[in-house]
């Protein structure tokens, strides 16, 4: 699956607070649903910006989402904001590619490739399932 990135511009101000964080047992989404913190709490100061390209209100945010998503880090504080942000031009050499297996049922060359599909098409709403192909 090849992308044109150059006809492709992502939404990297997409913002991840903590009604999507959902429940989890994973520490921070605990700490973010039964602690009292609100979205309030955070300031634009706590932004990070996710190896997905997704903004997150805060470390927290992205931690609980990384407990559904091994391959989820913090790419830098504050948001994302520049095509250096996006997945899309991420895409590992082919000998460090690791396949990953998206919601779709599609078998992708790397978590980058998933996450670059899923920006492209947010109509599919595409997760990660597994490693390997599907």
């Amino acid at each position: 699956m090849v992308f044109n990135v150059s006809t492709y511009k992502l939404d990297l101000k997409q913002l991840v607070s903590n009604d999507e964080c959902g429940t989890s047992t994973h520490n921070s989404c605990a700490l973010l649903t039964s602690s009292g913190i609100t979205d309030r709490t955070f300031t634009p100061k706590d932004e990070v910006c996710g190896s997905d390209g997704v903004t997150y209100q805060s470390i927290h945010h992205l931690q609980c989402y990384s407990s559904q998503n091994k391959y989820l880090f913090q790419r830098h504080s504050g948001p994302c904001s520049g095509p250096d942000d996006s997945p899309c031009g991420s895409i590992p050499e082919e000998e460090l590619r690791l396949p990953v297996c998206g919601s779709d049922n599609t078998s992708y060359v790397s978590p980058e490739a998933l996450w670059c599909a899923k920006f492209r098409f947010p109509e599919k709403a595409l997760t990660f399932v597994h490693d390997g192909p599907c």
